[in-house]
């Protein structure tokens, strides 16, 4: 996350330590163990807002449990795909 969005994510979202349980409470990996369904990811390695290291780690989570996941990484792309 750009250091110049904190203040702005703190506001939106909450403080990472102050508001540490209710962001793990509605962190979508938190319930990776819930996904039954097929799932396809798309990332955009320059994405700024969606950070691959993130998509990595849910794509990994998901294999760990056996789901089947498609993950499509555009080296070239941001948070909107315009190419």
């Amino acid at each position: 996350m750009p250091p110049h969005w904190k203040p702005i994510m703190k506001a939106w979202v909450g403080d990472a330590e102050e508001d540490r349980e209710f962001l793990i409470e509605r962190s979508p990996i938190t319930y990776v163990d819930q996904i039954k369904a097929p799932l396809m990811v798309v990332q955009g390695a320059m994405d700024p807002r969606v950070v691959k290291a993130e998509s990595d780690q849910m794509v990994e989570r998901l294999r760990a449990l056996g789901r089947e996941v498609e993950y499509l990484v555009f080296e070239d792309e941001g948070h909107g795909f315009t190419k």
